[in-house]
């Protein structure tokens, strides 16, 4: 929900490009957090999240990583339950976790070269969004899958309405509602690896 006033909604040259970007990045963020992390509040039949499939595999208690040994267990543990190395696709995390590994070096004394990642943890993508759990913002949650199942849902898309009248006559104001009716399902909750108690 995004409130204006009726004056900004009115005199504005570019609001519309504004509640244009401001909506797609709000949906799309709501829209990832619903996969990966599942929805708190109380909707009726809301998605759940990959982080809390049963049965998946996990990789539990990490602590601080000084490599990428994390991101081999869990990978690791997809090819123990039959996924195929090649059907292992990107590992998905928040950016903190990103600036933790970036920031980490060989562990040779006073050599400052960055750690270089084993071949097969630097082919896979690595994506990053704060839809992700990161925990008091230090302890964060990354998750390596075939993706392929995962089952994504789309019911009508996006829908947008302005709301003139609800805050009009208290305000002056007007407000644009978007939502989405969206779920998410995995076919197979041995192809998921969650990594846990990482500490960025």
């Amino acid at each position: 929900l995004v409130k204006m006033s009726l004056e900004l909604s009115q005199d504005s040259a570019n609001i519309e490009q504004i509640l244009q970007t401001s909506i797609t990045n709000s949906m799309a963020n709501a829209i990832d957090a619903a996969g990966l992390v599942g929805v708190t509040t109380d909707v009726a039949a809301a998605p759940g999240g990959v982080f809390d499939l049963s049965g998946r595999n996990t990789v539990t208690s990490i602590g601080a990583p000084t490599s990428w040994d994390f991101l081999v267990d869990g990978m690791y543990e997809l090819m123990a339950d039959n996924v195929p190395q090649a059907s292992i696709g990107a590992m998905v995390a928040h950016p903190a976790l990103w600036k933790k590994m970036r920031k980490l070096k060989t562990g040779i004394t006073n050599d400052n070269t960055p750690l270089t990642m084993p071949a097969e943890v630097a082919a896979l993508p690595k994506l990053w969004t704060t839809a992700a759990p990161l925990a008091s913002g230090t302890t964060a949650k990354a998750v390596v899958a075939n993706w392929a199942d995962l089952l994504f849902g789309v019911r009508k898309g996006i829908q947008v309405k302005v709301l003139s009248e609800r805050f009009l006559g208290d305000t002056l104001s007007i407000a644009v509602l978007a939502y989405a009716r969206v779920d998410f399902g995995a076919v197979r909750h041995q192809s998921f690896c969650t990594m846990e108690g990482i500490t960025v």
